[in-house]
C-alpha cells in the first residue's frame, strides 16, 4: 500500500470514529459539520486512486495533480495526522493497547511523507515577491 493510500484509509477510520461519536452524543454535531466535506474529499481521492498513482509511478509528483485533488490530499493527510495522534495519545493514557497499534510508527511515517510532499508543492507554488 502507498503511503498516499495509507493516508486515506487512516483518513476514512477518522471520520468513522467522529461520525459514530457524533451518532452517539460523544463529539459535538457543530464541531464535525464539515464531515460532509472531509467525506467527500476522501472518497474523490479513494475513487481516482488509481490515476494519481499511475501519476506518481510514472514520475510525478504531487504538483502534477489537479489542484481539487492537492487541496483534498492536503485534508485527508490532517484527519490521518489526527487518527494518529489520538491513537498515540490512547497508548499514553492506557486506553489502548501498544500491540494493537504495531502499525502506528509506519502510518506516521506515510502521513509525514504526504504532508511533507504538500508542503513542498505548496511552497513551489507560492508566488514570489519581485526582485527590488
Amino acid at each position: 500500500m502507498s503511503a498516499l493510500e495509507l493516508t486515506i484509509s487512516l483518513a476514512q477510520s477518522e471520520i468513522s470514529d467522529r461520525e459514530s461519536g457524533v451518532d452517539e452524543g460523544i463529539y459535538s454535531a457543530s464541531e464535525n459539520a464539515d464531515l460532509s466535506q472531509l467525506k467527500a474529499d476522501a472518497n474523490l481521492l479513494e475513487s481516482n486512486i488509481g490515476n494519481l498513482k499511475k501519476i506518481l509511478q510514472t514520475g510525478g509528483t504531487l504538483s502534477d495533480f489537479p489542484p481539487k485533488f492537492l487541496s483534498a490530499v492536503e485534508t485527508v493527510a490532517g484527519l490521518a495526522e489526527s487518527n494518529n495522534n489520538d491513537r498515540e495519545s490512547g497508548i499514553e493514557e492506557g486506553i489502548y493497547s501498544k500491540s494493537d497499534n504495531e502499525s502506528l510508527p509506519g502510518d506516521v511515517a506515510a502521513v509525514t511523507l504526504v504532508q511533507e510532499s504538500v508542503a513542498s508543492v505548496r511552497a513551489e507554488n507560492r508566488p514570489r515577491s519581485p526582485a527590488p
